[in-house]
């Protein structure tokens, strides 16, 4: 027990470490309420910088097994020249440290943090801007439904490639991406592979629309996974626009994916649907959604929807997902999800808690796989109104995610202390 109480000590100290390095860090910037330029003095147009210092530790415990844990301090620095008769340019280093040791063993270091370092130019980019329109060539982040940064650890995945977007008067905003190569978040290279295989593919091409006016909007991909599948997806989304206080809120989202070209993974074969309902108000939502992937025995893993840029990860576009918990990677069946999310006068505190419940297709030697997934998550936000188009400022958050099972109660769970300031 004194061992224990002893390694949490240290576990603690870790953490306000590089919590005071990052304040430190942080005290070099000028207050976020003003945006960051520097002019040129011999041009016209103008260089602006941006960026974030995070400090994240990141534990993870078993009923039975290894506990693993991380800790790491690193960001971005992104700079990009205002657009000068329409053309710009645009760089993004990103790069994550391990501030202390995380332990000569390498079975106890969580590396989806992960727990070694990572250094790379994550975004370098040519663009063109006009009027309503946007052209952008090299490396980027993109954020569509299944090709996204997934930022929820060190630094984002990002792409590179070619994309292109333009707005209308009407609501309406069309993309066309077209990817060829990848940088996962635990890597400082880009390359050809994906989540879900090894061998060297040919990217990506996502083509959507968005349509975004008055309480309504909605959404409509088409993804060609070269060599894998090709995957269409739609979801809309309608907030009732009452004068009460707490307004109905109503989505639903539908999928369906099959096997094209090379078939890597042979057979893939699926599909999804689903539904969400709630209120919402200026300072709480609370939601009640449903997905269902039925099952084809045929098919690739019976079923299974394969997302290349998203699997593991958690951040595809499913009204059920959680952390660390989706039927992505869980495979065919059902999902219900029960989901709050509260906010102080002020916007300073946020707190969010969500139950889900996966009844999965029964795997080989376990006739019930089903899962229940509990997360809680608080945010101090010290800076400008988060809700802002821009944050600028300090947040404070820690996420603690519980797994059971019916067989196996409490078989897991996660905690995520993180200290973030942007600038």
């Amino acid at each position: 027990m004194s061992m224990l109480k002893g390694k949490r000590v240290k576990e603690i100290m870790r953490f306000f470490v590089g919590t005071a390095a990052v304040i430190v860090c942080a005290s070099f910037f000028p207050q976020p309420a003003l945006p960051q330029q520097l002019t040129q003095h011999k041009a016209s147009h103008k260089i602006v910088v941006n960026g974030d210092i995070r400090n994240y530790y990141f534990t993870r415990s078993y009923k039975e097994g290894t506990d693993q844990a991380a800790f790491s301090v690193g960001g971005r620095l992104h700079a990009e020249t205002s657009a000068r008769r329409g053309l710009g340019f645009g760089a993004t280093y990103m790069g994550a440290n391990p501030l202390a040791q995380n332990g000569p063993n390498p079975l106890l270091i969580d590396n989806t943090l992960p727990g070694y370092t990572i250094s790379t130019l994550g975004e370098a980019y040519l663009s063109y801007q006009g009027e309503r329109s946007q052209v952008k060539y090299g490396r980027q982040v993109i954020r569509t439904p299944w090709a996204n940064p997934s930022d929820t650890r060190m630094v984002p995945v990002s792409f590179e490639g070619l994309s292109a977007s333009m707005q209308t008067t009407t609501g309406w905003s069309f993309s066309l991406d077209r990817m060829y190569k990848f940088k996962n978040r635990v890597k400082s290279t880009f390359d050809r592979n994906t989540l879900v295989t090894t061998v060297p593919t040919s990217g990506f091409l996502a083509a959507g629309t968005v349509y975004k006016k008055g309480p309504l909007s909605a959404q409509a991909w088409y993804y060609r996974f070269y060599d894998i599948a090709q995957l269409g997806y739609a979801d809309a989304l309608l907030r009732a626009n009452t004068k009460k206080r707490f307004k109905p809120v109503a989505a639903a989202q539908i999928m369906s994916e099959g096997g094209i070209g090379g078939n890597l993974l042979k057979n893939v074969r699926a599909h999804a649907a689903g539904g969400s309902l709630g209120v919402a108000s200026d300072d709480v939502e609370a939601t009640v959604s449903y997905d269902n992937v039925p099952g084809d025995a045929s098919a690739y893993k019976g079923g299974l929807i394969v997302s290349p840029y998203t699997s593991g990860y958690q951040t595809d576009p499913l009204f059920t997902d959680t952390q660390s918990a989706s039927l992505v990677e869980k495979g065919q069946g059902h999902a219900y999800k029960v989901a709050a999310t509260f906010w102080t006068s002020g916007h300073r505190f946020r707190f969010i808690a969500d139950r889900a419940r996966y009844f999965l297709a029964p795997a080989k030697g376990v006739p019930n796989n089903d899962l229940l997934k509990t997360d809680f998550d608080l945010t101090y936000f010290l800076g400008a109104r988060p809700g802002d188009a821009a944050f600028r400022g300090l947040a404070i958050r820690d996420k603690l995610g519980i797994f059971d099972t019916p067989a196996a109660p409490l078989t897991q769970q996660f905690n995520q202390a993180m200290l973030e300031y942007d600038f």
